[in-house]
C-alpha cells in the first residue's frame, strides 16, 4: 500500500514524517515545484490576453492550419 500525503503546513508535514520514522515505513519524498502553477499560470493568462486580441482570428480552419504547420499526416479527422 501506498500513502501520499501533502500540505501547506510544514510542520505538520514533519510529524507525520517522525511518526512514519517511528513506525519503521519506507518515506519517498517528491519535491514540489511551485513555479509550475505559477508558469500554468502565466500561460492561460497570456493565451486569454491572445484571444482578447484577436490575434488568430485569420485561422478559419485549426485543424487544416495545424496540418499545414507541422505537415502531418493523415489524423483520420479528414473527409
Amino acid at each position: 500500500m501506498e500513502i501520499t500525503i501533502s500540505g501547506k503546513n510544514k510542520k505538520h508535514l514533519k510529524q507525520v514524517e517522525e511518526l512514519a520514522k517511528q513506525l519503521d515505513l519506507k518515506i519517498f519524498k517528491k519535491p514540489v515545484n511551485p513555479k509550475v502553477n505559477k508558469d500554468n499560470k502565466t500561460a492561460i493568462e497570456a493565451l486569454q490576453q491572445l484571444s482578447k486580441m484577436g490575434a488568430f482570428k485569420e485561422i478559419e480552419d485549426p485543424v487544416a492550419w495545424q496540418q499545414q504547420i507541422r505537415k502531418d499526416r493523415n489524423t483520420g479527422w479528414d473527409d
